[in-house]
């Protein structure tokens, strides 16, 4: 941020773009700062919900934004967000054929002749946008490494019998290849409290104390959403030397 403000304020000084600024330490001032917690809470889901490991986060990120950006809003007259912003109303079918992280089969080889398998087994890991067409997607292989296909099919029920066994080898290969030990849990807004408790308490710790702990979802309401670590800290009382010689505003009537 410190190495593009400069140019920041050059481009907004260019197009006489009015700017604000947020009080310090109050980032729930920024209205973009709860989208962006909306969005960390549906990628959470997405890693809880289908056990995925703890380094693919950036590909629940993205999908997360994929999917926000597709969902119409009451704030917004019931369009999506991609709606309001390009004026045409935008396809969302590359979002209804895979769940995030599901099983699935690609075509590594289409030309692979008999009886060498064509079809191998992966995990799906969004819309990858910028490759092939329209319906090019990431799918994770066990080696850990996430290739682009277009040319995938979602394991179900027709498949044989020792698929599901394939899946538990092709998962143990992954965490394997991605050395990791287990499986992301993502913790409740409940333990995510408790984390920011002991993050405030931690005397080494004196930066980013303006984090924004997204605490709110829907299974944990009576969470006051918008907390900081600084909601966490039990206030000292202040001694007479630190109020002593401050300057006072009051109001006065007349």
């Amino acid at each position: 941020m410190v190495e593009t403000l400069g140019e920041w304020k050059k481009t907004t000084r260019e197009y006489h773009i009015k700017t604000s600024v947020t009080e310090p330490y109050s980032p729930w001032q920024n209205k973009a700062e709860r989208e962006f917690g909306k969005v960390r809470s549906l990628a959470r889901n997405f890693m809880d919900t289908h056990r995925v490991p703890a380094r693919l986060w950036d590909y629940a990120q993205e999908h997360a934004v994929e999917v926000h950006n597709h969902t119409a809003r009451k704030a917004l007259s019931w369009l999506t967000p991609m709606e309001c912003e390009t004026g045409d109303t935008p396809d969302c079918s590359h979002l209804l054929y895979f769940d995030f992280y599901q099983p699935v089969w690609y075509w590594d080889n289409p030309e692979a002749k008999f009886p060498t398998q064509k079809r191998k087994l992966g995990r799906w890991l969004g819309v990858a946008r910028n490759v092939g067409q329209a319906l090019c997607f990431y799918i994770l292989v066990s080696s850990g490494e996430v290739i682009t296909r277009s040319t995938v099919k979602a394991v179900t029920d027709q498949d044989p019998s020792t698929v599901t066994k394939d899946i538990d080898t092709f998962d143990t290969e992954v965490r394997g290849s991605l050395m990791e030990d287990d499986i992301i849990q993502c913790s409740s807004a409940t333990e995510r409290a408790r984390q920011a408790r002991e993050f405030a308490t931690d005397t080494e710790i004196n930066r980013n104390r303006h984090v924004l702990y997204d605490l709110y979802t829907v299974e944990d309401e009576e969470i006051e959403t918008g907390l900081t670590v600084d909601d966490f800290v039990d206030a000292e009382p202040e001694s007479a030397g630190d109020i002593t010689g401050v300057t006072v505003l009051l109001e006065h009537e007349g």
